[in-house]
């Protein structure tokens, strides 16, 4: 979902309207908004606040409103609208009035706007205005059968239009019709004798209220926004601009969540079937699906991608467009172009796109295509530029990521013969391609590590596998594991020199420091203004938000680690005396942020990811040494082990639906999992509960199979990932022994994991035997 929301104009957010929204649908209307992208909300199975929890039409009203000021607080987090413009059709809240929330019920074919409900009365008082009766059916406004008009509620005894116009006559179309009595009391044309009391009331509603048919497809192009709009956007986000020589650039963001496999090509028909993605097929017929955002894309282009990490020059591939195919109602039909805020497909570039969000850059009218000439488009492949920036100022970010959380669950998977590996890596390609925000890397023991989010989706993946591209070979998996990070836990650690032996002047020296939680999450979420043209922005931001004196303020950040990216935290400060290198030695900085942003890769425990650690850069770097790479990484792990590293593990969210009487069931299953139980809420007008709690990553596989079979199928969790933590333990208490098949306990799991994880990753030795 969050995949297919950046290269979208609308998105449909559909909410149960007998429960209420969870954690993963607020994180895509955040997702949504923070990308421009109109949210409308879809509230489903109405006939379940009748049927089921039995409310009358002033509380169905009331059920119905809290569930659109819910979401409108979603929406209002994330800083954008206001109530005041609520109801304009600019305005990113959602609303009735503005035609972002729609009322539908599939059981009983029900679906209505306040639009097409006042079509319905204008069909039978033919003085009525559509336009002028619409937006007074919605709010506290009421219809004053006295005055003959619309007036304000003033006391709660008076009932909003809302409910007088719509749910009331509504309801009286259900009941009649449930009671065998719809063909007396409400139209001739019913059905007298129907097959079951669904069926009456299906075919009363469609009657009386209209069904999908009638109005669903004209409220859907009225509300969906203009692809020129979001276009616009985008082309900003993706910095995309003409060139030097005034050339205009083709861009378009491919998203391979889409994947389809051509049947066949019939050109005469030019309706081309498609497959589905876990058939077999060529990876030439591959079809990845993009938006054009900037000028227009033409078959046979010649394409750069810029893969969704656009750090290096490893990310960049190029690529031809075989064919372009539009989505039409009989299948997929060729084009011959592509024009500005199109979605299509593309054929060809299967075999190269290597993630989700990646850009595609083209060059029009044949000219020659060279790498060099389009960095201009995205940021961050250089490390340090200190030509083009001021004093102690990091390199530029680099492409921004798609909104979409890193994998933090693995899984090995392997053929048993050697000799179905050729096979086995091209079904693993296209699992990757099919399944958004799965990723495939190779271990230094060769084995295959399938990257995902949860349990579901491996299971799915794996379904999929051994069913059609890799049917018959055999496949061994291991236990699911997490990823591991690093940190230090001490605020002030001892000063480590790099060579160890040598003279002061040909030594590099770093301490390194746990990095205050404020300053971390400013760092992690690129709120900290390094990255501003001018270095009193972060002077200023640093000396008053975070408390740092004049003279390291002054120099300011020197780099962010291990990328420039969403998501990394640690931070490297020249605290040298001199502080003049920089500008005398501009290549020894290079090699130093170099080596700075390889340490925080590769930490020293068990080659995790480094977070939370600012390293203080004391001496100054030896001039034109050909090993201060080296030098650096090497430094930096002496002050990260001397500065008492810890290993962190992911936090999951969990979010469970369930009755009252299962809490305390769930409350002890979680306590036996690590987890901790935060909060329990009822769910307003239902006998449901939401418990919110949290559980580590790696004991959270199969708690949603143990929670099920506790209550008997009456819990619904859902996980996320939420935060990092540090693992109970020091990971070089030697004491710690952990018996063969034995689970680690306490103090014992940071000892247990650093082992473990360094055998499966083939590291040598122990922690303490760490080879600097």
């Amino acid at each position: 979902a969050l995949g297919a929301v950046r290269t979208s104009d609308s998105v449909l957010v559909c909410v149960d309207s007998s429960l209420t929204i969870g954690s993963h649908t607020e994180q895509i209307i955040r997702r949504a908004v923070l990308q421009r992208v109109r949210v409308i909300l879809v509230l489903t199975k109405l006939d379940r606040l009748l049927f089921d929890l039995h409310l009358p039409p002033q509380d169905c009203f009331l059920k119905l409103r809290m569930l659109i000021d819910t979401v409108n607080n979603v929406v209002a987090s994330c800083g954008e609208g206001s109530a005041e413009d609520k109801d304009s059709a600019a305005s990113p809240l959602v609303s009735p009035i503005n035609n972002t929330v729609w009322f539908t019920s599939a059981k009983i074919g029900l679906f209505f706007t306040l639009e097409t409900f006042a079509r319905r009365y204008s069909e039978a008082y033919k003085n009525i205005n559509v336009a002028a009766l619409a937006p007074r059916l919605w709010g506290a406004v009421r219809y004053d059968e006295r005055l003959k008009k619309f007036t304000k509620i003033t006391n709660p005894t008076q009932r909003a239009s809302f409910v007088t116009m719509i749910l009331e006559p509504l309801y009286k179309v259900i009941s009649h019709s449930v009671g065998g009595k719809g063909f007396e009391l409400l139209n001739e044309y019913l059905t007298e004798n129907p097959k079951s009391p669904w069926t009456a009331v299906r075919e009363a509603v469609v009657l009386h209220c209209g069904g999908f048919h009638s109005g669903a497809i004209d409220a859907l192009l009225e509300a969906c926004e203009s692809p020129f709009r979001r276009s616009k956007w985008l082309r900003e986000q993706y910095q995309v601009e003409a060139d030097d020589e005034g050339n205009q650039i083709v861009c378009a963001s491919a998203v391979a969540t889409n994947v389809l496999y051509l049947q066949n090509d019939d050109t005469t028909n030019n309706v081309p079937s498609a497959s589905s993605p876990n058939q077999h097929g060529d990876s030439s017929n591959i079809l990845v699906q993009a938006r054009v955002i900037n000028s227009i894309l033409k078959s046979s282009d010649e394409l750069l991608i810029v893969g969704p990490d656009a750090n290096s020059e490893t990310d960049l591939t190029q690529g031809t467009i075989g064919g372009i195919f539009v989505r039409m109602g009989l299948g997929l039909v060729e084009v011959p172009e592509a024009t500005l805020g199109m979605t299509v497909f593309l054929k060809g570039l299967g075999g190269r796109i290597k993630g989700p969000h990646s850009l595609l850059v083209a060059k029009q009218e044949e000219q020659a295509f060279a790498i060099p000439s389009v960095p201009s488009v995205f940021d961050g492949l250089a490390s340090v530029s200190s030509s083009k920036r001021s004093k102690g100022q990091p390199s530029p970010a680099p492409l921004r990521k798609a909104a979409m959380d890193t994998p933090v669950m693995h899984l090995s998977i392997e053929p048993v013969a050697a000799s179905e590996l050729k096979r086995f890596e091209a079904g693993v390609r296209k699992i990757v391609l099919q399944y958004p925000g799965m990723s495939v890397g190779i271990e230094d023991t060769a084995a295959y590590t399938l990257s995902g989010t949860g349990e579901l989706q491996f299971e799915a993946a794996l379904t999929d596998l051994r069913r059609y591209d890799c049917s018959k070979i055999n496949i061994k998996t291991s236990q699911p594991f997490v990823t591991f990070s690093e940190t230090v836990a001490e605020p002030r650690g001892i000063l480590a020199t790099y060579p160890p032996h040598g003279s002061s002047k040909d030594q590099l020296a770093m301490t390194a420091l746990r990095l205050p939680d404020k300053l971390r999450d400013a760092v992690e979420h690129l709120t900290l203004p390094v990255l501003d043209e001018d270095p009193m922005v972060l002077f200023s931001c640093l000396r008053k938000e975070h408390g740092w004196d004049i003279s390291s303020a002054r120099r300011g950040i020197l780099s962010i680690g291990p990328d420039m990216t969403k998501g990394s935290s640690n931070i490297l400060v020249d605290d040298s005396i001199e502080g003049l290198w920089l500008d005398e030695e501009p290549s020894s900085a290079e090699a130093v942020v170099e080596g700075f942003r390889s340490a925080t890769s590769h930490g020293p425990l068990c080659s995790a990811e480094v977070r939370g650690v600012q390293f203080k850069l004391i001496g100054e770097p030896v001039a034109h040494s050909q090993r201060l790479v080296q030098y650096a990484q090497r430094c930096a792990h002496l002050a990260m082990l001397g500065a008492n590293p810890r290993l962190m593990e992911p936090v999951l969210a969990a979010e469970i639906l369930t009755q009252p009487a299962h809490v305390e069931k769930i409350k002890a299953l979680l306590q036996s999992k690590r987890g901790n139980f935060v909060s329990e809420a009822k769910v307003p007008a239902s006998s449901l509960v939401i418990c919110k709690a949290y559980c580590p990553a790696t004991d959270h596989f199969g708690l949603e199979t143990q929670m099920r079979a506790l209550t008997g199928g009456e819990a619904f969790p859902t996980f996320s990932f939420d935060h990092w933590a540090v693992v109970p333990g020091d990971p070089f208490d030697i004491s710690v022994k952990v018996g063969l098949l034995e689970p680690a306990r306490g103090y014992q799991l940071a000892r247990d994991f650093v082992l473990k994880t360094r055998q499966r990753k083939g590291l040598r030795g122990t922690p303490e035997d760490v080879d600097i």
